[in-house]
């Protein structure tokens, strides 16, 4: 089945009620690689956003594959899925070095009774000049031109997709099978609340939350009314993580903090704020994720 490029008046990334559900999926598919192709392409955008938007759409993707593919076949879903997976990496990412100074501010803010904010502008500095060096490396890496070519093989690959199987019980069962997920990455981060669970945890939610926000306009997803509280959660474990990497470059270049007792005040008050974010998420979690997956949709 060849996607269609439909115009309709609609918010983005989103499916709506008015629309059959085929055509809604192929017209979200091709606004998110059209617009990922269009910030690439802009020579006035900056090349760090360009990139950071253009795998935000690719994550879009994927967890609008995952969403359908109860109406896929396995092999379809997973040729389509790593294709995604591996566009998305070769994308390469800076948001992780980008919001290191951004992190240490929230740090410094949060404890302000013990942290001198003037004393460690030279430690946002040097934060700030390692996220210049690392654009600069990936972008002198980058060929967007063939970024757009692969874009435009994305474009093809997924307009074979066969979506004439879609329908309310596809979506639910999709559904189902997210939220499933994001119980089992739950339970294993209370066992093990490891960077890394945290970490996998966070994304499984993100992938709930754009799954539900596509389907904003279908009221027979119960768990519609929980996006909210999705997104605290998502952004709660985004702090978390940031905190993790910040430790992590605090450690593997004590150079940056200036000296050694400033390096290890800096690295337990992070692991002291990220207990308390974890503590956060974990809390928030519980009511979402208790009851069997069947539950989260009507």
């Amino acid at each position: 089945m060849t996607i269609p490029i439909i115009r309709v008046h609609a918010v983005p990334f989103q499916l709506l009620k008015s629309e059959p559900l085929a055509d809604g999926v192929a017209r979200v598919i091709n606004e998110l690689l059209d617009d990922a192709g269009a910030q690439l392409a802009d020579k006035d955008i900056h090349p760090d956003t360009a990139v950071r938007d253009a795998r935000k759409n690719v994550k879009k993707l994927r967890a609008l594959l995952r969403l359908i593919r109860p109406a896929l076949n396995n092999k379809t879903f997973k040729r389509h899925n790593n294709r995604l997976q591996r566009f998305g990496q070769q994308l390469g990412n800076t948001r992780v070095s980008a919001a290191l100074p951004d992190t240490l501010q929230k740090l410094t803010d949060h404890f302000s009774v013990m942290l001198d904010d003037t004393a460690l502008e030279p430690v946002r500095k040097s934060l700030a000049r390692r996220h210049s060096l690392a654009l600069q490396q990936q972008v002198s890496g980058l060929d967007l031109t063939g970024t757009r070519k692969q874009l435009a093989g994305l474009a093809q690959q997924l307009a074979g997709l066969d979506l004439e199987q879609l329908s309310r019980k596809t979506l639910k069962t999709g559904i189902r099978k997210t939220c499933l997920r994001c119980q089992r990455a739950l339970e294993k981060l209370r066992s093990s609340p490891t960077t890394q669970n945290s970490h996998h945890f966070r994304r499984q939610v993100k992938s709930l939350w754009y799954q539900l926000r596509l389907l904003r306009k279908h009221t027979y997803i119960k768990p519609l009314r929980l996006t909210d509280t999705l997104r605290d959660i998502e952004q709660t474990l985004g702090q978390d993580n940031d905190l993790a990497v910040l430790i992590e470059t605090l450690h593997d270049y004590p150079e940056i903090s200036c000296n050694p007792v400033r390096r290890e005040l800096l690295i337990s008050l992070a692991e002291t704020r990220r207990i308390v974010l974890l503590s956060r998420a974990l809390r928030l979690a519980t009511p979402v994720f208790t009851g069997k997956p069947g539950s989260f949709t009507g």
